[in-house]
C-alpha cells in the first residue's frame, strides 16, 4: 500500500517551486470556478494543455499550488480538496 504523489520525476519540494504560465494557471481557475467549483474533465484539460503548450509538469505545480483535488484516471479536476490537513501538515512545510 502507498500513496503516490509526483510523477517520480520531480519531488514536491521541487513541484512548489517549478515555473509555470500565470495564464495558464488563470484560465485553469476561471474554469472550475465557473458554475460555482465544477469539475474538469479530461477533453477540457486536453484543449488547455494545448492552447497554452503546457508540460505535466506544470499542470502538477499548478495543482499543488492551489490545493486543488486532481485524479488522473478518469481524469478530473477540482477546486474542492479534501487533503487540507495533509497539506498544511506536510506540504506547506516543504
Amino acid at each position: 500500500m502507498g500513496l503516490l504523489l509526483t510523477d517520480g520525476k520531480y519531488s514536491l519540494g521541487k513541484l512548489k517551486h517549478y515555473p509555470f504560465n500565470s495564464d495558464f494557471e488563470k484560465e485553469l481557475r476561471d474554469r472550475l470556478n465557473e458554475r460555482n467549483g465544477r469539475t474538469m474533465f479530461f477533453w477540457e484539460y486536453k484543449e488547455l494543455m494545448e492552447k497554452y503548450n503546457a508540460t505535466k509538469t506544470e499542470f502538477l505545480a499548478i495543482v499543488l499550488k492551489n490545493n486543488w483535488t486532481y485524479y488522473p484516471f478518469k481524469f478530473k479536476l477540482s477546486p474542492k480538496s479534501t487533503y487540507v490537513v495533509f497539506k498544511t501538515k506536510i506540504v506547506d512545510k516543504l
